[in-house]
C-alpha cells in the first residue's frame, strides 16, 4: 500500500551505497564482498518470510500487546 516509501527508500539506499563504494571504501577490496553477502542475506530473509508469512502473522497476533495490535492496518500483521 505504501510502495512509494519502498521505491524511494530503495533509491536512497542505492545512492548511499554508491557513495560508500566510490568515496569511503574506494580502495577496499573487502567491501564488495561484504555488500554482496548482506544482499544475499536480505534476499534469503525475504524468501523465508514469504514462505512462512502465515505462521509469522499468527505468532505476532498471539504475542504482540493489544496496544500494538490496534495499530495494524485492517487487522493484519
Amino acid at each position: 500500500m505504501r510502495r512509494a516509501y519502498a521505491v524511494f527508500g530503495a533509491f536512497g539506499i542505492i545512492l548511499y551505497l554508491g557513495h560508500l563504494a566510490g568515496v569511503v571504501f574506494k580502495d577496499s577490496l573487502l567491501f564488495p564482498f561484504a555488500l554482496s553477502t548482506i544482499g544475499i542475506a536480505v534476499v534469503a530473509a525475504g524468501l523465508l518470510y514469504h514462505r512462512n508469512q502465515q505462521a509469522i502473522a499468527a505468532w505476532l497476533s498471539a504475542n504482540l500487546p493489544q496496544a500494538v495490535l490496534r495499530l495494524r492496518p485492517d487487522g493484519r500483521v
